[in-house]
Formats: structure tokens, C-alpha cells, sequence
């Protein structure tokens, strides 16, 4: 196999100013007339840098002043753009709008300027430069199709100092969605923090920093290590995915300024724990839940006070208030109050975790509600009590996969030989193992080919 040659930057950088002297000559050749320019530069920063250099060149080389319309996150309103644009007293010699590939709705600018496409000429004498990416070009050819035939186009290509300002404003615009993002259930989502488009942006980024040798931020290669363990704690690896974690830890611990970052990572440490015990729980293996737990709650404190720390964030506020937090610290001090031998304390742990929300962890949720049933059964007599908390047991196990439905239990081998192992313990508290025993005679039997349980509502025919 032939290696490819390197790239060479120092060439890219020269192609890349001939091209805005291009561009800049384009802007000479058109002003006072409308002309629709693209200039496509695939790295965010690319569209932003060339940009300000497009403004200064003109100014110093060709005396045109360029106005810059920045679109930011925000929206465009073409209509009224268009409309006031009469109102400007000073009008330039020349109009760039960037930011559009930082747009959430990108099809939301590009269809009102197409359909306001016949009034550019008359209301915009003046050339227009688009600074749009590979994608956005991609979507203006399909939504405004019309107004992309009236174009032309000045392609520039990434240069080093472009991958290494995306990388950094790709994993920002990351972790910020996540801060911004108070709803636990949206966070544990996790694909609505970094779309693929995006995070294949980034991997192509730190791919190419680190072929060319280029030192890259260690925070920022933080940042791209914590990235591929968040997208992979819902696979069947969670070992792999905490490996990746306590990476991203190690590399950021020690920098100041990245508070925020290392929060989010000891909070994903703690969730990559949880996914383990869900998995040993499913394998049937032992596992020591104190042990588990408070390693759980200790990383989930820990990110707690790293968002204190920083005084911009409210998430250390909002994560007091997580479900996952509230499961993780109820179902500890109730495993506590077993090992102090203090039943009130624990039934009054286990009834808080009851109503929690799982969400990843079904697991942990169905050990605390068998442990609750079982304690209000034999420590508190409290039948009724354990009949409800045992029908929102297999409500969760219906919910969440583990049951097919309500009052059918999983599959599981039959046991022809004794009786006693396989009875539900509100069965023998509650006197009918003599009709448990009557009823499987007559199923086993040939005799019977119909078997009718019937009786007024709340005397335990689904239990």
C-alpha cells in the first residue's frame, strides 16, 4: 500500500488567500447590483475567520466597506429584513451574513429568501455573500433550488488553526447543551446532545490535529474522550465507556477553568456505574450494592461541588433535584437502615425510591420494590400495602421489557419437585398455600381442562 503524501498547509493557505482576492475582486466587479456570492468554507470557524478577513481586505486593498449581518443561534426573518433594508441611511458596499450553519432550523432561512428571491434585485443592489458549509449549501439545493441557480461560488479549504478552533467550539456548544438542558430524562436521551453530522465534525477535527502533529489542548482531548464514552453508555461495554471517563477525568483535573467539563464527566462516571450494575443484576451476579452505591453517590457529589465552584452554572442546584440522584441516595441510606436493623427507616427509604422513575435503570428500581414488598410482608404484616407495591413491580417489569404483561410471570423452568421455593412470599403469609397446592393439581392433571379462579375484587385471585 502507497502512503499518502502530507498535507501541505503552507500551499492551502496561500490557495486560500488567492481565493479571497477573488472574492474580493467579485465584490469590486458587482457593486451597486445585486449578486448572489457562496463562499463555502467547510470548518465553522473557516466561514467566521474569512469573514473578518474578507471585511479588512476589502477596506484596505479595494476601499469597499462590507456590513456583516452575524445570524448567530437566533432566527432570520428575510421578509423584514428585506422590507427595512430602504431604511438604511449608510449602505455598504457590499453584504455578508455568517452564521448560518449554526442555525437550529436552517430550512426555516432558506425557504422565506427564496420565495422573497424576486425582490432582491430591485431592494438589495448590492452583492450579498453567503458564508455557508458543505451541509447548508446541501439544503439550500433542495429547498431553494431557484435561488441557488442565481448564485456563484468561492470554495475555501479548512486550514490547521480552523480544525483546532472547532474542536473547541464544538465540544463547548456540547457541554453547553447539556447545562442548558434541565430535564434529567432529556440528558439521559443521549443523542440529543451532539447530533452524528456534528460529532463527526469533531473526530474529523482531532483526527486531523493529531496526523499533522499539531499539540492539541488537554482539555480538548478531554473533551473528545468524554464524548466517545457518552455516546457509548448505552451499549452492552459499559467498562469500556468508564475507562474512557476516568480518561477525560485524568486529563482535565488539574486545568482551571474546566469545572463545568469535569462535572459533567464525574456525573457520567457515576451513570456508567449504575449500567454496570444493571448489567450484573441481568447476569444474575453478586454484587455488593453498598459498595456500588456510595461510589455512585460519591461521584455524583463530586459533580455537584464542581458546579458550585462555578458560579455561572445552576446545574448544581438542578441536579439535587435529579431522579437519579434521589434513586441512587434513597435506596443507600435504605441498605443502611437494613445493616442498623432500623425497619422504619428503611420502609421509609424504599417507599420514597418507589416512586422515582427508573429511566436506564429498571434494575435498581425492581431490587428496591422486591425488598420493600418483602419487608412491609414479614417485618410489617402489611398485606394490602405489599399487594400494591407488588402490582407496581410488575407494572415496571411490563414497562420496561421484563414481563410480558400484567399478571404473567417471566418464563422460567418448571419445577416439578417441591413447592415451596417457588411461592410468592405473600402466598405463605397470607394462608392459601393449601389453595395454591389445589389449583396445580388440577392444572397438572389430565382431568381438567378448564380452571376458573373467580371471587369479589381484593381477595388475591392475581396474586
Amino acid at each position: 500500500m502507497i502512503a499518502s503524501a502530507p498535507i501541505d498547509y503552507g500551499k492551502i493557505a496561500a490557495r486560500n488567500g488567492k481565493v479571497l482576492a477573488q472574492l474580493a475582486n467579485s465584490i469590486y466587479i458587482f457593486r451597486g447590483r445585486f449578486k448572489l456570492i457562496l463562499a463555502i468554507a467547510e470548518s465553522s470557524n473557516g466561514c467566521d475567520r474569512w469573514g473578518v478577513e474578507l471585511t479588512e481586505f476589502c477596506r484596505a486593498e479595494k476601499g469597499l466597506d462590507v456590513d456583516t449581518v452575524n445570524l448567530g443561534s437566533g432566527d432570520f426573518a428575510a421578509d423584514s429584513f428585506i422590507e427595512n433594508w430602504d431604511n438604511h441611511t449608510q449602505k455598504p458596499d457590499a453584504l455578508q451574513v455568517v452564521g448560518i450553519n449554526r442555525l437550529e432550523d436552517i430550512d426555516e432561512f432558506w425557504v422565506p429568501l427564496n420565495q422573497s428571491r424576486d425582490r432582491l434585485p430591485d431592494i438589495l443592489k448590492l452583492p450579498v455573500i453567503l458564508w455557508l458549509n458543505q451541509q447548508s449549501l446541501g439544503r439550500m439545493v433542495i429547498v431553494a433550488n431557484d435561488l441557488h441557480s442565481w448564485a456563484t461560488s468561492k470554495r475555501f479549504h479548512t486550514e490547521l488553526q480552523d480544525y483546532q478552533a472547532d474542536l473547541r467550539l464544538g465540544l463547548t456548544r456540547l457541554f453547553e447543551r447539556l447545562e442548558h438542558t434541565t430535564n434529567e430524562a432529556v440528558i439521559l436521551r443521549l443523542e440529543s446532545a451532539i447530533a452524528d453530522r456534528e460529532w463527526e465534525e469533531l473526530t474529523t477535527a482531532y483526527a486531523t490535529l493529531t496526523e499533522a502533529e499539531v499539540g492539541i489542548d488537554p482539555e480538548l482531548e478531554a473533551g473528545i474522550i468524554f464524548g466517545r464514552g457518552r455516546l457509548g453508555l448505552h451499549s452492552d461495554e459499559p467498562d469500556l465507556v468508564l475507562e474512557n471517563l476516568d480518561q477525560a477525568r485524568d486529563r482535565l483535573q488539574g486545568i482551571v477553568g474546566v469545572e463545568n467539563w469535569l462535572g459533567w464527566v464525574e456525573w457520567h462516571r457515576g451513570i456508567a456505574k449504575l449500567l454496570q450494575l444493571e448489567r450484573d443484576f441481568k447476569q444474575l451476579e453478586s454484587v455488593d450494592l453498598v459498595d456500588v452505591l456510595s461510589e455512585v453517590r460519591t461521584c455524583f457529589q463530586s459533580a455537584i461541588f464542581l458546579w458550585e465552584v462555578d458560579e455561572e452554572s445552576s446545574l448544581s442546584v438542578a441536579a439535587y433535584d435529579w431522579e437519579t440522584n434521589h434513586l441512587v441516595t434513597s435506596r443507600l441510606q435504605a441498605l443502611q437502615a437494613q445493616e442498623a436493623g432500623n425497619v422504619e427507616e428503611e420502609v421509609q427509604n424504599l417507599k420514597f425510591a418507589e416512586w422515582v422513575s427508573p429511566f436506564c435503570f429498571p434494575q435498581l428500581a425492581l431490587d428496591g420494590l422486591k425488598r420493600l414488598e418483602t419487608v412491609l410482608l414479614q417485618e410489617k404484616q402489611d398485606y394490602l400495602a405489599a399487594f400494591k407495591v407488588g402490582r407496581h413491580r410488575r407494572e415496571v417489569e411490563r414497562v420496561y421489557g421484563l414481563r410480558s404483561f400484567i399478571g404473567v410471570a417471566r418464563l422460567v423452568p418448571l419445577r416439578v419437585e417441591g413447592r415451596a421455593e417457588t411461592v410468592p412470599p405473600e402466598i405463605e403469609f397470607s394462608g392459601r398455600a393449601e389453595d395454591l397446592d389445589a389449583i396445580i393439581d388440577k392444572i397438572r392433571g389430565n382431568d381438567t381442562k378448564l380452571v376458573v379462579l373467580c371471587g369479589s375484587s381484593g381477595v388475591g385471585k392475581s396474586t
